[in-house]
């Protein structure tokens, strides 16, 4: 993609020069040049919100890793005092299996496990039936004693293996995300390297197109298709609305033929739709007057205009493109105003400014 448009904008550098040279502007071959031009800004877009797409993912992995690695510390703090009753038992039961081991040597060698040896310490038949029996019961209830602790062992070793396997998966979790993760940003890399040379693109051509937009713009043959919705221009609540209102300077009813978003000095404001700067320049009671051409909708044009910036707030240039989305001002307080504010307008066809609800999304 990015190859065929280096191409077709090359080509289109050439019927810019052609253009340029002469004082009519063909309309089908600014046509053409814009539409090669508009094909680097789709790219653009595409690309950026692929970028955007991704910035969104990374934050999610980012977060499910760290809820991951805190489930993990949580099961660590489960196991360490676990592990320490299996290492005190495990303490406890080598103890134990020593003594018994002792003890059973001991008897061995006292002759206790000899019935012909202990018969003849023995002074009778009762004493050697009896003697039989407590070593019987000693060995029983040592032998029990470390059965119980090994059983006791056990189960904590078993309660410690589970919490061990539960940390385990969890951290094939982080591993697994952490993989997926590190394939993401190296596919954001590529998308952020495309991107810088779409705009390498834009930046080669655009003053160009300033130019043609320009020159279409004095002949009266800027024509493209209108694509809207258009997006509120400005992240702020609506108050004064388009239709007959009192004026707040000159105390009498007027038609107000827009919206006010009032907001302070400096909150950015964005172009309403895709489109050319069509004219930027002091306007009276507008202050400073930005208006922006969107294409024809059934064969009228649409514009949107923004009242009362500063001339130092004017972020584009007549004749340049701008995306929907896209600073173009800030808000102002320039011209015949009570306050900071944006007065956006919406025309459709050069003198009929309509209700710009109607148009926006």
């Amino acid at each position: 993609m990015r190859k065929q448009l280096w191409i077709a904008l090359s080509s289109a550098s050439v019927l810019i020069a052609s253009i340029l040279c002469s004082v009519q502007v063909s309309a089908e071959n600014a046509s053409k040049i814009q539409e090669k031009f508009k094909d680097a800004q789709d790219e653009k877009n595409k690309l950026q919100s692929q970028i955007d797409v991704k910035d969104t993912e990374l934050k999610e992995f980012e977060q499910k890793m760290k809820q991951i690695e805190g489930k993990i510390g949580e099961i660590q703090k489960d196991i360490t005092p676990i592990e320490d009753k299996f290492n005190q038992e495990t303490t406890v039961l080598n103890k134990m299996e020593s003594q018994y081991a002792d003890l059973v040597s001991n008897m061995y060698e006292e002759g206790f496990f000899s019935p012909l040896a202990m018969l003849l310490q023995s002074k009778g038949f009762d004493e050697f039936i009896a003697n039989l029996d407590t070593v019987k019961l000693i060995a029983d209830r040592k032998y029990d004693l470390v059965n119980k602790i090994k059983e006791g062992r056990n189960q904590v070793k078993k309660q410690r293996d589970e919490l061990v396997a539960r940390q385990n998966l969890q951290q094939q979790e982080v591993d697994k995300a952490k993989k997926l993760y590190l394939e993401l940003v190296e596919a954001k890399k590529k998308d952020d390297s495309a991107l810088a040379e779409a705009n390498k693109i834009i930046e080669q051509y655009s003053e160009e197109m300033i130019d043609v937009n320009k020159a279409l713009i004095a002949s009266g043959k800027l024509n493209f298709s209108y694509t809207g919705p258009m997006k509120s221009p400005i992240n702020a609540s609506m108050t004064s609305p388009f239709g007959l209102r009192k004026h707040p300077i000159y105390g009498r009813y007027i038609m107000h033929q827009g919206v006010d978003y009032p907001s302070p000095t400096g909150t950015p404001i964005y172009a309403a739709a895709d489109g050319v700067v069509v004219s930027s320049r002091a306007s009276g009671g507008y202050g400073w007057l930005l208006t922006i051409y969107h294409g024809h909708k059934s064969g009228v044009p649409i514009y949107s205009r923004y009242a009362h910036s500063y001339p130092n707030q004017i972020k584009v240039r007549v004749g340049e493109h701008v995306m929907k989305g896209q600073q173009v001002t800030s808000v102002g307080a320039n011209g015949q105003v009570t306050g900071a504010h944006l007065h956006f307008e919406v025309y459709a066809g050069e003198n009929n400014a309509v209700n710009p609800t109607s148009y926006l999304q």
